[in-house]
């Protein structure tokens, strides 16, 4: 058993207890320093922060950790992977998701990202957010490096490869004035020169390699001698790697490196985070790569990059090249187009699994979509949060076939009736009959017609493997709160036809309403498992598809 735990240089004991012997007896007693310590998901643990100054700075922790009087109520549940609290390495053990399976997730949810992101910078997709970027643009960023260039192939490695292998030149000519014996040719310029009358000329030997040229020629019939203009030219041709796309790659390159070592020092000294080792780990990981590269002396005689060559085909085109162009077009936009960053923070830096199960949702709800009909306008409509001060940013797809594709969705509320006033026949609703809702999912008709999808990372399972508020495990069937839910959405939201919480179980469960007619007007519970390669289970995709078209085409 590895708690209760104390670490005396971080004055830190954790018990999965709320009981806390005094530090002095702590210190007395010979512990074990370990390098990680495990602890599960599913379990609530209780820790005592003796430091007073680090005890504040852990006030602004995650939202898993609660101040309780002296000490703190800590519980993972949804999360997984390594974190830390203080200078204490955790690994959280989660039985519902493993670790490879959500970098499998994470990186299905960062490529349809990436596509979504370029999909804005299309002639549809003119609304984006102006406002300075914030920290959050640096985790979608570290996402973005670290996906393309450590977890997917092409690598850095190849890239490098490919760069070095056959970098791209480019063939200089220069003209200089020299010496009559240097020449090697006759240009315009000396022939200008010689017919304004301000040339000096000077004897040129008979064996000279001049002396076969027109030029000569005609001086030696007016002059009776061999002449030629005293200062020629010759031409020099070289090869150079100066390039303005090796100057990207350059530029492109160190500021990488500079970006990946703020990012790991500002993540590495805020007070009180849960902070992922592993950031710090790819950061150093892909630097030191990326570094490697740069000290290859190809990039001694390129220098600073002084215009951006957005037009060149090499950065479009050439293998290596072209992946480096990508990536920094990727970054660009990322920072132009915000939203989700914040999201993007806590599932990087917190490794929260429910937060990554809602996008991985919605990304494979669009996927049926396009597989079918094709996106004409994508825009990013933003609305009030809880509190009104706080502005909830969402995404609007449309589709040719009339229909749009909405996540973050906002039903706004409605004012409703004090009881001593009268029913107005002008009384009008809002989306919602009562308070804001926000579903995850909707896809809405023209026609105002609308399908609700909201992803919950929660259920119940049998007695080998039950998940739930009380026991650990793995999910089998939904809850009944979320079923409840769903009922709200169906009968808050005007001309819901059916509201589905999508959620990593095994069973269906579908209700339908009172004058349904078909089988999906109305409520349930779809199952949507991730399995190996972060795809969804095949068959619970092909029922989601469904329900889809049901809804879409009749």
């Amino acid at each position: 058993m590895s708690l209760p735990y104390y670490d005396p240089q971080y004055r830190i004991y954790i018990s999965e207890v709320p009981q806390f012997p005094a530090e002095d007896e702590l210190r007395q007693k010979n512990w074990e320093i370990k390098d990680v310590l495990k602890i599960q998901e599913w379990r609530t643990y209780y820790i005592k922060i003796f430091d007073p100054d680090s005890a504040t700075a852990f006030d602004k922790a995650p939202r898993f950790a609660k101040r309780l009087a002296e000490f703190y109520e800590v519980n993972f549940k949804n999360y997984t992977g390594l974190t830390r609290i203080s200078g204490i390495n955790l690994r959280v053990e989660n039985r519902k998701i493993s670790d490879n399976l959500y970098e499998s997730m994470l990186a299905y949810v960062s490529d349809k990202y990436a596509a979504l992101v370029f999909s804005f910078d299309t002639p549809t997709g003119l609304e984006h957010d102006k406002s300075s970027p914030g920290d959050e643009s640096d985790y979608v960023r570290f996402l973005f490096l670290k996906k393309r260039l450590l977890d997917s192939r092409p690598n850095i490695d190849d890239i490098a490869s490919l760069i070095l292998s056959e970098p791209h030149r480019k063939l200089f000519t220069e003209k200089m004035t020299c010496k009559i014996d240097e020449a090697d040719a006759t240009d315009a310029a000396l022939l200008m020169n010689m017919f304004a009358g301000s040339m000096h000329y000077a004897a040129l030997r008979q064996e000279h390699q001049l002396s076969a040229t027109t030029l000569a020629g005609i001086l030696y019939k007016v002059s009776g001698q061999r002449l030629y203009p005293a200062e020629a030219r010759k031409v020099r041709k070289y090869y150079s790697f100066d390039t303005n796309e090796n100057r990207f790659v350059l530029h492109f390159l160190k500021d990488t490196n500079r970006f990946l070592n703020d990012f790991s020092q500002k993540s590495a000294i805020q007070p009180g985070t849960f902070l992922n080792p592993d950031i710090a780990e790819a950061s150093l990981k892909l630097s030191q790569k990326i570094n490697y590269l740069l000290a290859d002396p190809l990039w001694d005689d390129v220098g600073r990059m002084t215009f951006f060559p957005e037009h060149s085909t090499v950065l479009q085109k050439r293998d290596g090249y072209r992946h480096l162009y990508n990536l920094f077009s990727l970054s660009q936009l990322a920072t132009r187009y915000r939203f989700f960053a914040k999201d993007f923070q806590n599932i990087i830096e917190n490794k929260d699994v429910a937060t990554l199960f809602e996008y991985w949702c919605f990304f494979l709800v669009k996927d049926i979509l396009d597989g079918t009909y094709k996106p004409v306008s994508y825009s990013t409509p933003v609305a009030t949060g809880d509190d009104e001060h706080k502005l909830i940013q969402g995404v609007c797809i449309r589709y040719n076939r009339g229909f749009s594709l909405n996540y973050n969705y906002s039903a706004s509320g409605s004012c409703g009736i004090k009881p001593y006033e009268k029913m107005s026949v002008n009384y009008t609703p809002g989306d919602s009959s009562s308070h804001s809702l926000r579903p995850d999912i909707v896809i809405i008709k023209d026609n105002g017609q609308k399908l609700v999808f909201d992803a919950k990372h929660k259920g119940r399972g049998n007695a080998d493997g039950f998940y739930g508020d009380e026991f650990e495990g793995t999910i089998d069937t939904c809850k009944e709160e979320d079923l409840d839910k769903m009922h709200t959405y169906h009968d808050a939201i005007k001309n819901v036809q059916g509201a589905f919480a999508l959620y990593p179980g095994k069973e269906t469960v579908v209700y339908p309403c009172h004058g349904a007619q078909n089988k999906f007007h109305g409520i349930g519970a779809l199952p949507l498992r991730p399995i190996e390669g972060g795809r969804p289970d095949p068959e619970h995709y092909e029922f989601l598809s469904q329900v889809i078209e049901d809804f879409i085409e009749h």
